[in-house]
This record gives structure tokens, sequence and C-alpha cells, in this order.
């Protein structure tokens, strides 16, 4: 049964315009980090993806009820009559998801109904899409498992839609988060620190979908953006930053959904002894001050539960805000998501972070790397970064360390400057010069205009601990920027103007 909200409540945004702003200026100044725990297993397939193999019916899926159809071998349609909270769909069994794991779930598809939604994903974590066009497409989203995954399954169909909506391919990919680290600290979508406070907003309607870093286990469904909490169901968040303490502070969480029963909101220092600061039992916010005698803590557990056993209801909005001890520096969280191809190589990437080189600015790839094998391999990187038909490459570099068996490495390298929008950054590692590149990691980076690092030249400077650099003067240079990687083949900077008219470089 679909979980859709009849009726939602639009949760009080307390992040206000300043924030707003801090938050888009600093994002782009830090950097990204992935803590990769080694997959204990290789991603399966999902049975028959193409929905090209089957005889009477397609291999490994099945149509819920209603109206559809297989068409051609190779397309599964979905046909809804527009009814109020009529569905049907596609569902597929054959695909097992870990616990606690991440995925990115994509579909191809299009729509030729009106009203209603499209329906897509595991049936733990649904995601809608409205006014889907006529034209084939990719659809997709990241969502992390439940703890409890007995009985779950794949979904492609309509809610309350009139007419057909086709799909022709889909695909299930683990991934692996990569956060942004500023110094010491990793903060992710939703996190942010100013004026000495830690704020987390959890809204859920980003790529992520149920995920946040500070997401610690759940046993609640979800849709689209908001939590689905029926009996038993839980969420429990954990938030901690390196060297610092929470000194006071308050959690709220927004209920736009209700049918029955209430949600419990519940803090503890070590998931042991928790107390309950807060139950909302109907639409609206509840809200609670940290308890004193729970602070100062470097560690605090946030519990939201179902407080009855015949209780059903939704939250799309959750937050935590504290008091941090020390000056920390302001900073703002992001996330994006990398997909690593199989590796047969015996190179396990087991942590990797995209930073900045004290220098210049550019950017850095970390990557811990374990050798598997009983062979000495030593490791050629390159970083590329695509946009279109554009590409930029780094590497491999010619003196790659030699890893023996059993060792485990970090590798730094350089990275390409972005281009300004979507980019496509892939990085590759090969136990020679002339191996296939392997194992391989890709994930998505979007760069303001304002942040181009890709404009402007070098200045031969005779202090080679100084870097020098000039630029037209219509850019608008952002704080922290990168040094170009050009170096100028004059000592000065050249500009042309004509008789009586005036021209200025930066």
């Amino acid at each position: 049964m679909l979980n859709v909200s009849p009726r939602r409540v639009r949760a009080p945004n307390r992040l206000n315009t300043q924030a707003r702003a801090l938050w888009a200026v600093l994002l782009p100044a830090a950097c990204l980090a992935v803590l990769l725990t080694p997959l204990a297993a290789p991603a399966e397939s999902v049975p028959n993806a193409g929905f090209d193999q089957g005889d009477d019916a397609p291999t490994g899926w099945t149509l819920s009820g209603g109206t559809g159809r297989w068409v051609d071998r190779q397309v599964l349609e979905v046909t809804g009559s527009g009814a109020p909270n009529a569905s049907n769909f596609w569902r597929c069994d054959g695909y097992a998801f870990q616990p606690g794991a991440l995925y990115h779930f994509e579909m191809r598809a299009r729509g030729a109904a009106s009203g209603g939604c499209v329906v897509s994903g595991p049936s733990f974590a649904n995601r809608d899409h409205h006014g889907m066009p006529n034209d084939w497409k990719w659809y997709g989203h990241v969502f992390r498992a439940p703890e409890n995954t007995e009985g779950t399954y794949l979904r492609l169909g309509q809610w309350q839609a009139k007419g057909t909506v086709a799909f022709d391919a889909v695909r299930v990919t683990r991934v692996l988060p990569v956060h942004r680290k500023i110094g010491e600290l990793i903060l992710g979508d939703g996190e942010m620190i100013r004026d000495g406070e830690y704020r987390f907003l959890g809204p859920f309607g980003h790529e992520g979908s149920n995920y946040h870093r500070t997401l610690e286990r759940a046993t609640a469904g979800f849709n689209s953006d908001r939590w689905t909490f029926g009996p038993g169901s839980e969420v429990v968040y954990r938030f901690e930053l390196p060297g610092r303490q929470f000194l006071a502070g308050d959690v709220s969480f927004n209920v736009n959904y209700h049918t029955r029963g209430g949600c419990t909101a519940e803090v503890s220092r070590d998931e042991k002894e928790w107390h309950s600061v807060a139950t909302q039992e109907g639409l609206g916010a509840g809200e609670a001050k940290l308890p004193a005698d729970l602070l100062p803590a470097g560690t605090l557990f946030l519990r939201l539960r179902s407080s009855s056993d015949s209780s059903s209801f939704q939250i799309n909005r959750i937050e935590f805000q504290a008091k941090l001890s020390g000056m920390p520096s302001e900073a703002a969280g992001e996330t994006a998501y990398a997909e690593m191809s199989e590796d047969d190589s015996g190179l396990a990437v087991e942590r990797l972070t995209l930073g900045t080189s004290g220098s210049d600015g550019g950017r850095v790839m970390h990557v811990t790397v374990r050798n598997t094998t009983e062979e000495s391999a030593r490791i050629f990187p390159t970083t590329t970064v695509k946009q279109d038909d554009r590409s930029r490459s780094a590497g491999p570099d010619p003196f790659g360390p030699n890893v023996r068996p059993g060792e485990t490495v970090t590798i730094a390298f350089g990275v390409p400057p972005l281009f300004s929008g979507k980019n496509e950054l892939e990085f590759t590692l090969a136990a020679s010069k002339d191996a296939a590149a392997r194992p391989k990691g890709r994930l998505t980076l979007n760069l303001p205009e304002f942040y181009r690092a890709d404009y402007g030249r070098r200045l031969r400077v005779s202090s080679p601990d100084t870097v020098v650099w000039w630029c037209d003067a219509a850019h608008k240079i952002a704080r922290g920027r990168a040094a170009p990687p050009q170096l100028d083949s004059g000592r000065g900077v050249r500009l042309q103007a004509a008789r009586n008219d005036r021209e200025a470089v930066q």
C-alpha cells in the first residue's frame, strides 16, 4: 500500500536568509570526503533489468493487478484509471538489499498519463514522480536500506494516474557517501556551523532521500520526502563532532500526516539510557530543549519512534541545533555519491577524501588503498573531469607508490579544475603503467560559475613558496579559489586598449 499523504502541513523553516547565504558561500570553499566501508560483496544485478527475457511474461517481474502490458518483449507498461487511491505496479522480488547499505536506483521511463504520479524504487523507499513527459528519460534517487529488508521488493507503477506509463530499463547500484571535509570536520547535506552553533536541518527531498551523514539506523519506511511510521517504527540519528562538545540546544520534528497514535522524541548519550523530551500526537511540530543533565556531551543520539502499537503518521522535517565548545570555524556540509566499479585487481579502496592543497588551493584526491594480493603492486593513479564532450585529465603519476602484499597506503594526486555546472569526476588506479585502470570510482559534482578555477595565468616569481596569478577584470573571483595551472611565458600581465581608453586586470 502506498503511504501517500492526502494532507500535508508545511513546516516552519528556521534557516533565515543570512544562514542560506552563508551556506551558499561556504559550500564550494571546502572539500569532500568519502569514508569507505569496503563492500562485503559486489552488488548483484536486478533480474531481467532490460525486460527482454521470458516467454509469456517478463522473467522476474509480476503485475500487482489492474491493467498492464509487456510490450515487444522490452517495455513494461501500467495503465491507471485516475480513480482515488487506485494503484498498480510491476514488482520484482529477486533483488536482495543489504541492511544499512546505500543504493542508487535508476529507471528509464516515460509517461502519457495525467494526474496522480509514477511510483518507483524499493518498497521501503519509494520516490514519486509527477508530470512525467512522454519522452524516454532516466530518473533515479539514492536511499539507505533499513535494518530489516525481509519481504522487500522493487516497484515500477502508478498511483491515481489516468493513462499509461512505460518503463524500458532499471538498474540498482551500491554507492558510497562523499561528504564535505573542512579541516578535521566532516559535514554532509543539512549540516552547518555558524556563530559557534551546530545546526542539522533534515528535509528529505534531496538526492539522498532518507539518508543523511548523521543517520545511525532506521526501521521506518520512507516515501519521496518523508519518513512513514507504523507500530514499532523508529529512526535514530547520531550527532558528534571531533574535539567539540554540545553545550545547549534543542530538537524539533514535524508531523505532516497523521492518522493515529503519536511520535515520541528521545535523547541519549550512549543509547542505553533514553530521556523522553517530546511527544506529538497530531499534525504539527514537536519541540524540546536538550536535557541539561545530559550536557555537555561529545555525542548525542536522537531517536524518533512510534508512541503506541497503533501509530500511523509521517515526519517530513527533523532539526537539531546546539552550541559548541571552543571557537569552531564556520562551515557548511554537502554530500555526493560515488559509484565504484567491480574490481578484480586486488586493490581495495578503504577511504577517499577530496580536499584542497595548502599551497594554491587546487583540489587533491587522497585514496587509501589496501593490497589484498600476494604480490607487490605499483599504483599509477589518474583523475578525469568530464562535461558533455569536454574533459580534463591528470596523471598517471609516474612515481606511484609500491604497495607490498597486505599493506595499506594513502595516495595523494591532483584533480583537474572543474567545469562550471555538472561534472563527472572519475578516478582510476592501475597496478602498472600499461595495465587496465582499476578500481574505478565515479561521482557527480556541481560547480557554480562563480567558483570556476580554470581561467587566469600564473606569473613567474622568485620565491618558490609564493603563487602570483592574474586574469582580466571581468571575473568576480571567489575567495580561496585555486590558482590556475597555466604558467605565463612572460613575467608580467598583458593588457591592450585603444588610445585614450582604459583597461584593467586583476
